[in-house]
């Protein structure tokens, strides 16, 4: 058994506390729609350990990652909030 460790950092490569949604992987592989990759999932804040089996997502939307792969260290940019305009 491998457990991962997942740490997301900013541009800089500062710690920056992420919610990620951590549960067992599903196939789904042919599906249709928008499913979702894990199952049973819980949430917690980076950094987080993932066991074997396991996959992890973003839970926040004030965040995009860099990369679809989370693989120890995420690099994570906030997205940018557009003014309303009156």
């Amino acid at each position: 058994m491998k457990p991962k460790l997942v740490m997301t950092v900013d541009e800089n490569l500062k710690p920056t506390p992420v919610q990620l949604m951590i549960g067992q992987a599903v196939d789904i592989v042919g599906q249709t729609g928008n499913p979702r990759a894990i199952s049973g999932f819980q949430t917690h804040t980076s950094p987080a350990v993932i066991n074997t089996g396991e996959r992890c997502e973003i839970n926040e939307d004030e965040y995009n990652s860099y990369s679809d792969v989370f693989e120890n260290i995420v690099i994570v940019k906030e997205k940018e909030r557009k003014l309303e305009e009156k």
